[in-house]
């Protein structure tokens, strides 16, 4: 009898977590490792690039510790992110193709 009551509450913890898993993976979570794109702004402390080919926006944070070659709005980057979040450099990419 206790299985009987127990297993459609445990069915439908897990398909509410299932649910919410889906949920979240519609938003925009930390990104990492190599960012490919182009840059869509620049700011003071940080470049806006949008990634191929999910064209979908990052923000990169840039510190005086970031390694940044030359590049303007438009251009096409390539961009390292540490898995604590850290942009350990950006330069300039041409995509292949």
């Amino acid at each position: 009898m206790r299985l009987a009551h127990w297993l459609p509450a445990t069915l439908l913890l897990f398909s509410l977590a299932g649910c919410a898993l889906e949920s979240t993976s519609d938003l925009k979570g930390p990104i990492r490792g190599n960012i490919e794109g182009r840059v869509k702004e620049i700011g003071p402390n940080y470049v806006l690039v949008l990634k191929d080919p999910e064209r979908i926006e990052v923000r990169l944070m840039i510190t005086e510790a970031t390694q940044k070659g030359e590049f303007k709005e438009g251009d096409y980057v390539r961009a390292f992110v540490t898995p604590g979040g850290t942009t350990t450099s950006i330069q300039p990419w041409q995509p292949a193709g």
